[in-house]
This record gives C-alpha cells, structure tokens and sequence, in this order.
C-alpha cells in the first residue's frame, strides 16, 4: 500500500523542502528502468552528509535506492542510515518523488509475513497462464480457473505436485519463488548450485540474495526487480559471486521473472528461473578479444603503413631531384669549358657547382641508407603476411656473401669511428660451397648489423665482429647459451625439395657481437615482435620501426633456421641466427654470373620547355629538404619560386599577388607587391594548415571572388575528361572518378598536389578539395613538367 500524497506534495515547492527541518531529497520515477539520481537535497539532507551513505555500493544503500525508485506496492515507510524513511509522489504526472527522514522509528505493521502469504493456500488447479504483449508468460491466480478443465485430470492432485516438484529438481535450470518483500519461499536444488545460497532457512531473510549478487549487478537487480513489481516480465544477465574461499569465476546466469497475481491484480510472489550461461559467457570474450586482438593488429599494421610511406617518399624525393641536379650539373661542366677557364671568376663558378654536386650527393647518401632499411621492412613484411615470400636456393660461398655485406658497412663504420672484425670460423671447412637464398640470409644479416651500429656508435668501447660457420646439427648451434625465439616454427623440411638437390643437410650460422648498451631479461623477452622494440625509449632515442628482429625471425624460420640473443645491460649483446641448407657433393665452382652495372639515366628533356616558360611557382611544402632541393631545381630550370610552409603561409602569398582582390597589403615602402602567380605546388600533409583545407579556401576566395585569375594570364580553356582520365590512370588507376561530361571549364589558379600522401583514396580526396592534378613523391622534373603545362594554358 503506497502513503496518500499531501495536498503540497502534488507539485514541486523546492522552497519550501529547503526549509524543512527533516532531510529531504527529490528523484525522478520512471515505468521503465532508470538510474537513481539525487535532483534536489535539502539544507537538512546536505548538513547531515547522507549523500555518500545513500549512494554507496553496499547492499542496505542498494535496496533503499530500489525502494525509493519503486513504483507501486512500495512499503510505506523504509529505515536506512539510523532513521525512518517516507516517500510520496509528486508532480502533474506523479514522476517524481519526495523521500523525507521521518522521526519515528520504522514500524512492522505494515511489513508481510508469512500469514499474509497468499501463495501458501494456492493449489496447481488454480493456475492459469497468459501471455503478455512481449510475449513473456505471466502466470495469474484464479479462485475460480476462467478456462474449462476438460482433460484435465483432477484426481492425485497431491502426487502430480510432488511429481512436478520431483522433475523441477531434477533440472539444471534454477527455479524459485519470492514474496514481494524479498523473502524466499522456494527453490529447487539447481538454484541453491548457480547462486550459492544458504538452504538453511532462518537465512532467508528479506532480499538475502543481493549478498550473494555481483556487486557490479546489483543495481541491475533491483532495477529488474522494481519492473517486475509494476506487472512486467523481465529477462535479463547477471553473476553471483564465487563461492567464498574459492577461485572460481562469478557465475554468469540468464534470468527470466514474471510476477504472479492473484484475481483482484494484487502482487502475491515473484516467480522466475536461471539458466548456467558461464559458457557462452566465456566463448563470447574469448571472441571479442580475438576481434579486439584483429582490429588492433589490423590499426597498428595501417598506421605503419601510413606512416613509413609518408616517410618514406619524402626523402626519396630529394634524393631523386639532388640526384638528377647533379647530372644535370656535370653535363654542362663539358672537357671544352673545362679547357677555356681563363678567369677567376669561372674557376670560382666551376667550383660552386662541384661544391653544389657534393652537397647533393651527400645528401642522396645519406637519404637512401636511411630509407634503404625501412622499404625492405615494409615490403617483406607484406609479402609474409601474404604468404608470398619465396625461398630461391641458389649455389654460392657464405664467405663471399658475407663479406660482401661487410663492405656495404665499412665506409658508415670507419665515419663512425667502429671497429667492424669478421673471422671465419673453422667450422665452415666444411661448407665451403653450399645451396642456399643468399638475398635472405643478407637481409636478416643487414638487420643485425644495422642494429649493431646504430646502438654502438655513441659508445666508448665500439667494436663489432661478425663470425661465419657451419654445422651438421642444430644442438650443436642451440647449445643452451642464446636465447632463441620459440614462437615460430621453423621449416626444417625446406631442403627436402628438389630445387636444394641431394647433398648432405647441414646449418650455417652467423653470430654478430657488439659493445652496444645491451638489454635487460625483460627487454630481451619482447625483442622478437612485431612493431617491438626493447623499451620506448629505442625509438625516441635511436628510431627504428620495430620490425627489423620480427623479420629478421619470420625470414630465418622461412629458411628452417632460428635467431636468438645473449645480451648483458650496459656491456653489449650478441644475436645469433642459422639457416638450413645443403652441400653438394660435386659442385661447379666455374658458374659464374657476371653483374650488369647500373646506367645513368639520360639528360633532362623538359629544362629547355621550362627554361622558355619562365613560371611563377607557389611552392607550399613544410619538409625542409624538399624545399630547397625542389626550389634549386626549379629555380636552375628558369622558374622563380615562391615558399610557404603551410596553407596559411601559402593564403598569405596569395594576397599579395596580382590575383588578390580584396584589401591590398602595402610593405614598408608603402607600394603595392605585384607577384604573379602561374600554379601552385601543394603538399597536403602539412602543419597548422594542410593542403586540402588550403585548396577549399583558395576556391572560396574564387567563388566570392576575392581571388581572381584574369582572361589575359589564364584563358578560358576546355579540358576533355580523356585528358583527365590520362592524369587520374597514373595515379592507380582511378578512372572511376571522371565524370561523364564531355568538356570542363576553368578559369582558376591551377594547383597540383604535390605529396607523399600516394594511396588512391587520397589522391580522390585532393581532387575533391579543389586540386587539378596530382603528382607523387619521389617524382622528377621531367615527370613534373607535363603536369604543369598541362594547368597552365600558356604553356600548353
């Protein structure tokens, strides 16, 4: 029976609760279950700190919430935190409720007991079930059954009770029965097994089961509970805490509760059962880790990805344009002007452009040994996560080959000033010629190396020996002093194949030791992988992808062999790795293959065509090195070259050119700057503003035309879709994005996406910003020279 509200309780007079005496608080009520939530606490309520009490995690503060929450048949009055508890509703729409603290003590006359029980006089015959509109069974109590009870055997009604008690215990299906008040009346064996409660009966007292309800769930039971008491059916997961003093796991179940009523609609039991669902529960994580483990792997492989291709492509770019500065330098300096150097001057010019040579090729050096690395990593990571990485055996001396390797270092060592040893073991008599991929075993080698310098050079003691040998059995190698990985399985069956021929099996191991700084245990147990490195200082400190070992141990199992590392902290380590591989019995030592040097690519065709044009270039680029090289390069070519850094640098310039329309930007002299401007050259990855925000805005401009290229210096021109289609299929293929009119009109500053940024989708995404034609890093300027005069009409 719920309190009849007072007169000045039907709506809200926050005033006149603020001054009461007793502590007071509002809430907002709901037919649907939602969270409790103190709206408004008197001065009472707030002096006597009961917010922290009654918000508590404990099971008296959890059901004085759901009593508070409740809906109808809530006890009239409630004790909870030394005093005595009354709520009334509240509200035009009585969803609201005023709990106040009241002063007399919490009285039992209108608690239920068991006299009042109205299920204890209930018989099976008097049972009728219907459905509910969510098509849950919700059992009603008839004295007098509404349906006819033809075929309905009425006779041993007693021994059908028992029978039908005798099956429910039999079920691993938990099934009970509460009284309104929260008290057990029955259940069967399987729910004492799932919940853990106590049989004895002097325990079951008012809600007992939210001592044995996950603390995290409880909420969600009394929330269930409250829904159930308002004549709804609920079905819903929950766990009951382990049983004590065990290890086990909370116990998952999946509950399904009706309320029962009897024939004038009152609530006279809560009836429901469980079903063990610790299974599928344990399936399901099992599933969202591998899903959570798949998408991660899968995030951290884009991001790589990205990553290294941007990084990538920027360097090669320079190196590219140093590279073909350099020809084009040496071309002109020509035995005859050589020959007619008379003056100072001239040798001073010769020797600025040998000065300009060396600086380029310093800088082509040192670009690709840092790139060289890191496109092998990421091309030999995507073909082993294909499965397209093939193992091609082939004849050769390991001395040969390994000492070749070393001479790709000695020049990097000796600038650094590290001892680089390499000894051949005794052991490799034996395997003086043998079968194996040379170009994969130098690269797990190169990896190591590279490693071994990188982590060395800073050091006081630098030296690196690297020892080549051989050996009939893997024991011999794994003899318990490296660490090897053991997540891989090796394929030692690689040489049962015929491309190895029928000599005798054998390993050839290569151990690299350093005086590098070393590893602890824990950082050597990580080494192995992928996108790994020993601690996250490595890459701040000494960069790497983290890819280098993890390769190096996919390509080494590939081979049928291994990689390990002995490593001491502060002293240096020693990585250790063997292959698979055959001798042959009678090899042919006098088949020999002659390598074809590399030849220089031929002079620039598009100098001349440039030369002529005299363009006014907008060049917006942040990476350092790309701005001057790209710039000398243009500049040599007859172009004069405009920098910006970033889009908003690039906006900047343009409003001091000729095709500013709006307010004009006077330097100090008090003149207006006349720059004109044939193309603009956009980067898209760029600081503080990139360029696809920049190329939107400078279309804006044109479109309120602030920004304005007039008829004389860029015609009205037409652009059929082949054109276009011819530009888009050299950037993958993206013939899709043309569109299907035949001609384009353009009157509009022509802007080229000049970026790293190289993936279909991007170079979409430029075009859709407002770029005209994308050219990708690394590019020459005679692959740069068509996409200009292709924008620029008075090139063209």
């Amino acid at each position: 029976m719920t309190s009849a509200p007072s007169p000045h309780d039907r709506m809200l007079d926050l005033d006149a609760l603020e001054s009461e005496s007793q502590p007071t608080f509002v809430i907002k009520t709901s037919d649907q279950a939602i969270p409790f939530e103190l709206l408004f606490c008197n001065d009472a309520f707030r002096r006597a700190s009961l917010q922290n009490t009654i918000l508590g995690s404990f099971k008296e503060a959890t059901l004085f919430r759901a009593w508070a929450l409740a809906i109808r048949l809530w006890e009239p009055q409630h004790a909870f935190a030394n005093r005595t508890w009354t709520a009334t509703k509240a509200g035009a729409k009585k969803n609201w409720k005023i709990v106040r603290a009241v002063e007399k003590p919490h009285s039992d006359q209108n608690r239920m007991t068991d006299a009042d029980n109205p299920v204890a006089d209930i018989r099976a015959d008097k049972v009728t079930p219907h459905r509910s509109r969510k098509d849950f069974p919700v059992w009603t109590l008839n004295k007098r059954p509404r349906i006819p009870l033809r075929g309905f055997p009425t006779s041993n009604v007693v021994a059908r009770w028992e029978s039908m008690q005798t099956m429910m215990e039999m079920t691993d299906v938990g099934v009970f029965e509460y009284l309104p008040n929260g008290k057990l009346i029955h259940a069967n064996d399987a729910w004492y097994r799932l919940s853990n409660h106590p049989r004895d009966l002097p325990d079951h007292v008012e809600f007992s089961f939210m001592d044995l309800a996950h603390p995290d769930d409880q909420a969600l039971i009394m929330s269930a509970w409250n829904t159930l008491v308002q004549g709804n059916c609920v079905t819903f997961e929950m766990r009951w805490k382990a049983k004590p003093g065990s290890e086990d796991d909370a116990q998952w179940v999946l509950s399904a509760c009706v309320p029962v009523f009897n024939e004038d609609q009152d609530l006279v039991s809560i009836a429901g059962n469980t079903i063990d669902i610790n299974g599928q529960k344990k399936l399901q994580e099992v599933q969202r880790r591998q899903i959570d483990e798949a998408l991660e792997a899968k995030r951290q492989q884009e991001n790589f990805i990205d990553m290294t291709s941007h990084e990538l492509r920027n360097p090669l770019s320079a190196v590219v344009q140093c590279a073909d500065s350099v020809i084009s330098t040496l071309q002109h300096i020509i035995p005859k002007e050589l020959d007619s150097i008379d003056s100072k001057t001239q040798i001073q010019r010769v020797e600025q452009e040998i000065a300009t040579c060396i600086d380029n090729l310093q800088t082509i050096v040192s670009c690709s040994l840092h790139q060289k690395r890191v496109i092998d990593d990421v091309l030999t990571l995507s073909k082993l996560d294909s499965n397209l990485l093939r193992i091609s055996p082939m004849l050769v001396q390991p001395s040969s080959v390994v000492s070749g390797a070393m001479k790709m270092f000695e020049v990097e060592c000796s600038q650094m000033q590290i001892s680089l040893e390499f000894e051949e073991d005794e052991s490799l008599n034996c395997f003086e010629w043998v079968m194996l991929d040379p170009s994969r075993m130098l690269q797990v080698l190169i990896n190591l190396l590279t490693n071994a310098i990188k982590f060395s050079k800073d050091r006081l003691l630098r030296n690196i020996k690297v020892t080549l040998g051989g050996s009939w059995t893997q024991t011999f190698i794994e003899d318990g002093s490296i660490t090897f990985a053991k997540d891989i399985q090796p394929q030692y069956n690689i040489c049962d194949k015929e491309e190895w021929g029928k000599g005798r099996k054998g390993f050839i191991w290569i151990r690299v030791d350093d005086t590098g700084c070393g590893m602890t245990d824990d950082e050597q147990a990580k080494l192995f992988s992928r996108f790994t490195q020993a601690t996250p200082r490595t890459h701040v400190k000494y960069g790497g992808s983290g890819l280098g070992l993890f390769i190096s141990k996919s390509l080494t199992a590939l081979q049928g062999g291994s990689v390990g590392v002995k490593s001491t902290a502060d002293v240096g380590s020693t990585f250790l790795f063997y292959v698979s591989t055959r001798v042959p019995e009678s090899p042919n030592h006098t088949q020999h293959h002659k390598l074809q040097q590399p030849t220089l690519p031929h002079a620039l065709s598009a100098e001349e065509g440039m030369k002529n044009a005299k363009l006014n270039i907008l060049m917006v680029e942040d990476n350092l090195v790309n701005q001057r090289v790209l710039s000398k390069q243009l500049q040599k070519a007859g172009c004069i070259v405009y920098v910006a850094g970033n889009g908003v640098e690039a906006l900047e310039l343009l409003k001091k050119s000729v095709h500013w329309q709006g307010e004009k930007n006077q330097d100090g002299n008090g003149t207006t700057p006349v720059w004109d401007i044939d193309i603009v050259l956009m980067d898209i990855e760029m600081p503080v503003m990139d360029g696809l925000t920049c190329a939107s805005e400078i279309r804006r401009l044109e479109s309120e035309g602030m920004l304005a290229i007039s008829s004389a210096s860029c015609p009205l021109t037409t652009q059929s879709t082949s054109c276009l289609a011819s530009r888009l299929t050299s950037f993958h293929d993206l013939t899709s994005n043309v569109r299907s009119d035949v001609y384009q009109y353009r009157r509009h500053l022509p802007i080229l996406a000049v970026s790293a940024n190289a993936r279909g989708e991007q170079v979409a995404q430029a075009l859709a910003a407002g770029m005209d034609d994308a050219i990708s890093k690394p590019f020459r300027i005679p692959e740069l020279w068509p996409k200009m005069r292709g924008l620029v009409p008075r090139c063209a």
